[in-house]
């Protein structure tokens, strides 16, 4: 009876232990620090895909246009030009085609050459020397080194700015530039005009031509007048009848004026076509194709 009592006593304190243990909580785990956030995956840097230029794009390097990002770019690596399309680019000596360096230079060398066999002309002597030509066009600067010893005069006849422009430099220079011009012997009497769709001040300067034309001993008379537009078109020009009456005077003098529409000098006409040489035949005249 008394090993009984002892036992039943024994599982009544174990049973209360236990419970004791049930009704206390557990300690809570000691705090832990929180977890470090799970870092970004880096950045996959986004390339602003390159387009290779075009066949007849225009790749010069002019730095000094800041607002033009197309000519920012200075050296094309393998891969960023078509070097088959090396003939048709427009590039300066400042562009740089890295792996064909001896290529652009030959083709900057030989865009110097007019073709047609005016370098063979010039080799005899041919170069024009002495010869005195008009030209009347717009603006132009000078003292470029190109053309600096061609201009023997240069008359304002209402170009209304000192700065130079696109079209009269290249007509000038083709003409009688240092390197490039067909008759670098050349004189060259220029006569600025604005380039507006008025004939005012082409036949202002045509009439100053001609008037310095009478000052001048028939040796070094004006011989030619290069005008790169229509003055006599009255559809597209004011005072168009202006133009034809200094064109009328010029024929009366036997000076040949040279426009878009054509030529005359007296009963002489010519009518300019559009041509472009063959590359592979440039010094072949009959290889030209009309445009």
């Amino acid at each position: 009876m008394k090993h009984f009592f002892l036992l039943t006593t024994c599982l009544l304190v174990l049973t209360a232990c236990t419970a004791a243990q049930t009704s206390v909580p557990a300690a809570s785990p000691a705090p832990t620090s929180a977890p470090a956030p799970t870092e970004a995956p880096a950045a996959t840097p986004t390339t602003v895909p390159f387009s290779v230029p075009a066949p007849y794009s225009d790749l010069s390097y002019l730095p000094e246009l800041s607002w033009d990002a197309a000519h920012q770019k200075q050296t094309y690596q393998p891969g960023e030009y078509d070097r088959l399309s090396l003939n048709t680019y427009s590039f300066n000596d400042r562009t740089v085609l890295a792996g064909a360096e001896e290529e652009t230079a030959a083709l900057l060398e030989a865009g110097r050459d007019p073709g047609l066999g005016v370098r063979s002309l010039q080799a005899r002597s041919i170069t024009g020397q002495g010869v005195n030509v008009a030209i009347i066009d717009q603006p132009l600067l000078t003292d470029h080194p190109e053309i600096s010893d061609a201009i023997v005069d240069y008359y304002d006849a209402g170009g209304y700015t000192d700065e130079g422009t696109m079209h009269g430099p290249a007509v000038a220079s083709i003409l009688a530039g240092k390197t490039i011009g067909v008759a670098p012997g050349a004189h060259i009497y220029y006569a600025v005009t604005p380039g507006t769709a008025d004939s005012r001040p082409y036949a202002d300067a045509l009439h100053y031509i001609l008037a310095l034309n009478d000052t001048l001993p028939e040796s070094e008379k004006i011989r030619a007048v290069s005008v790169s537009a229509n003055p006599g078109d009255a559809s597209f020009f004011e005072n168009a009848g202006l133009w034809q009456a200094a064109l009328s005077d010029a024929e009366d003098a036997g000076l040949l004026v040279l426009t878009v529409q054509g030529a005359s000098a007296g009963s002489a006409r010519l009518v300019p076509g559009l041509a472009a040489f063959d590359p592979a035949q440039r010094d072949t005249p009959a290889a030209c194709r009309m445009k």
